[in-house]
């Protein structure tokens, strides 16, 4: 009786020094994290990371993951495949679980085949297609849903001829073959490239390339680049007096790209999109109640989310349920089964179902095309879910 009491005291006594919330052993769950922190890319990183430090805070005020806090454990490479590639071996070689990143297209593919086979890794980049059934994810919707998005609502105002100006970098070309798909197929019957354009993302000026899609009688434009260089297209626009509208790079979904380029911006500026971006968001339901959550967890840290804080939501409370589920010890293999298994999960972007071996849980069938609104200062829905325009 003596050695039972005893054993009670001591499992208290080891309950108070644990302190509320968190079991005696508070090892955290590291969850490795790769980033473009500096360089051309960083406002993406930046964003990115700001996401996942939200809910490691959020994850852990509630006891984190079975008692045992997350951390998200950044790591930039710069925007560099070279880089990423380096620290992704460098990552996988200490054996972790799962991690987070690249954020790129060019460095998600150039990290894509160490990691097809453990350990997970949820690349915040949609342009990538990972192996079905294998270890890679890929956030958001996928390249070629997002020019089909903008194609099928082009297409439904009656803007058939369609101008591209495309970056000469890994998610340029990606979306000009998808672009190509997507007005090749039967409900894009009458849909035409004007003219194609080209451009490097260190070139100053496009003047040349605006002045000849001016003149191809396009009804519409696709400006499909991020960050500087969308700034670059935008002063080439203006400069040359095309006045078309304008459907943008997801990636420039932030408020911070609206204001540093508001004396530029197009009349009509449209980007391929979800309702989680959009002012009003999802109608009532399981999704809007996550969006909820969310709008709440960025206004509690005095922040106003955007398409960088948005793209790594998902992905990241994904990572936290598989947690939960298989265990804070859990390995590469149950983890992968979690995600492969998952369907019917409520994300901010749509219900999440991994059954179908694309790798990334959503379809084009929670897309919409938003519209920058200069008045309001926000981007609004202009198309239902799937594209045809409202």
């Amino acid at each position: 009786m003596k050695r039972t009491a005893h054993g009670v005291i001591l499992a208290a006594l080891a309950l108070l020094v644990a302190g509320p919330g968190f079991a005696a052993d508070t090892t955290p769950i590291e969850i490795p994290a790769l980033y473009p922190m500096t360089g051309p890319a960083a406002f993406i990183g930046q964003g990115q990371s700001k996401t996942l430090e939200i809910i490691e805070h959020m994850v852990n005020a509630k006891g984190g993951i079975q008692g045992h806090p997350i951390h998200f454990s950044m790591q930039d490479d710069a925007g560099n495949p070279a880089t990423a590639v380096q620290l992704a071996n460098t990552i996988i070689a200490k054996k972790p679980s799962l991690f987070l990143g690249p954020g790129l297209t060019a460095e998600c593919a150039a990290v894509l085949p160490l990691a097809k086979n453990g350990p997970v890794d949820y690349c915040m980049s949609p342009g990538i297609e990972p192996p079905a059934g294998s270890y890679v994810y890929s956030a958001g919707m996928a390249g070629p849903d997002l020019a089909k998005l903008y194609v099928r609502y082009f297409h439904r105002r009656g803007w058939n001829r369609i101008a591209l100006i495309t970056a000469n970098d890994a998610t340029g070309q990606l979306f000009e073959r998808s672009f190509n798909e997507a007005i090749a197929l039967p409900e894009s019957a009458g849909v035409e490239a004007s003219d194609r354009e080209h451009f490097n993302p260190t070139d100053l000026s496009v003047v040349a390339q605006m002045s000849r899609i001016k003149s191809s009688n396009a009804q519409v434009l696709i400006a499909w680049t991020a960050g500087a260089g969308f700034g670059t297209v935008l002063h080439g626009i203006q400069d040359a007096g095309v006045t078309l509208p304008v459907g943008g790079g997801g990636a420039n979904m932030t408020y911070s790209q609206m204001e540093q380029f508001k004396d530029v911006l197009p009349k009509e500026l449209y980007f391929p999109s979800v309702s989680s971006l959009t002012a009003s968001g999802a109608g009532p339901g399981p999704i809007r109640d996550a969006q909820l959550v969310y709008r709440k967890a960025f206004k509690d840290a005095g922040l106003r989310p955007d398409f960088q804080n948005n793209i790594a939501w998902d992905p990241a409370m994904i990572v936290v349920a598989a947690y939960r589920s298989a265990g804070p010890q859990a390995t590469a293999e149950q983890l992968q089964a979690f995600i492969q298994r998952l369907h019917s999960w409520a994300g901010i972007n749509g219900i999440y179902d991994f059954r179908d071996g694309k790798q990334r849980g959503i379809t084009i069938g929670v897309g919409v095309i938003a519209r920058w609104d200069a008045k309001t200062g926000d981007f609004v829905a202009a198309s239902k879910l799937g594209g045809n325009p409202l």
